[in-house]
């Protein structure tokens, strides 16, 4: 039977739901949401801006890590279980002590917008990424022009500066990486008239 975010389930019933159907689901307060499969452009823009993170980070001998979208971000103390599109780790990395291919300690977390869960990219699950000490910047991408948003943490506690880019020839600069992100990278071989499609 397909688990849904109706149903209560423990952590071992969620970790074998998602061996069982072989799909991605997100876990909160014992309440499954299923993680929808990606468009090729959507999955394009994914896969680029691990590469390009991780890249850069090599390049520059910078002490990070990025990951693609199979890695879990544990929230809450193991009451919630959280994918992003990609992210990226500093230092050692931190693994749930729960479950396996979690962590707890992601420094930027990106996500790539579609209709389905702009909302949800946009408020909630924005919340449940800064409520981590570690997270820094939420990297917001647009998967129907070459349009990111980038909102970073403030000295301040609950205040946020958001950064645009916009166009081919632009970069967004990551304040705690100390990296500018070329859009170029992020948008490399996507189709925008076929994402718009999609």
């Amino acid at each position: 039977m397909t688990a849904t975010i109706d149903q209560q389930v423990s952590l071992e019933e969620y970790i074998a739901t998602e061996q069982r159907e072989g799909q991605r689901y997100e876990y909160h307060y014992g309440k499954l949401r299923l993680m929808p499969g990606g468009t090729i452009p959507h999955t394009r823009i994914c896969t680029n801006a691990a590469r390009a993170l991780g890249n850069i980070l090599d390049e520059r001998e910078i002490d990070c890590e990025a990951f693609n979208s199979e890695l879990k971000i544990e929230i809450e103390n193991g009451k919630r279980f959280i994918y992003p599109d990609s992210s990226v780790v500093c230092g050692e990395l931190a693994a749930s002590k729960l479950i396996i291919g979690a962590i707890t300690n992601p420094q930027v977390v990106v996500e790539v917008l579609s209709k389905g869960s702009m909302n949800y990219d946009l408020t909630t699950k924005q919340r449940y990424y800064f409520s981590l000490p570690s997270v820094q910047e939420y990297l917001l991408v647009s998967q129907t022009e070459s349009f990111v948003t980038l909102i970073a943490r403030h000295t301040e506690p609950d205040l946020y500066r958001h950064s645009y880019a916009q166009g081919l020839d632009a970069t967004i600069h990551i304040p705690s990486l100390g990296i500018d992100l070329a859009l170029a990278d992020i948008y490399r071989k996507v189709t925008f008239t076929e994402a718009s499609e999609e």
